[in-house]
């Protein structure tokens, strides 16, 4: 019950991204290619991004003058993330 004496219904989502039944794919949760490098080292959100990516991949510096939006960072040198 909340504050108001209300019961509240909570659900989660998958913890896997496999349908364990049928192994279907429940979820694709990187990023699209529309994000990836469209954020140029001019633009003023380039500056306040994170240096590092949710994996720990470097996000800027090496000659990288775009970074992905999101919290992963997909180029050359790392690729995408295995799914």
């Amino acid at each position: 019950m909340d504050e108001g004496n209300n019961w509240i219904n909570i659900a989660w989502g998958p913890l896997s991204l496999l349908n364990p039944v049928t192994n279907a794919t429940l979820s694709n949760y990187g990023p699209t290619n529309a994000a990836v490098d469209n954020i140029p080292s001019t633009s003023p959100t380039y500056g306040p991004a994170p240096s590092v990516d949710f994996y720990g991949r470097a996000r800027k510096g090496s000659g990288n003058l775009t970074i992905s939006a999101g919290a992963v960072e997909v180029n050359s040198s790392s690729g995408p993330v295995p799914r």
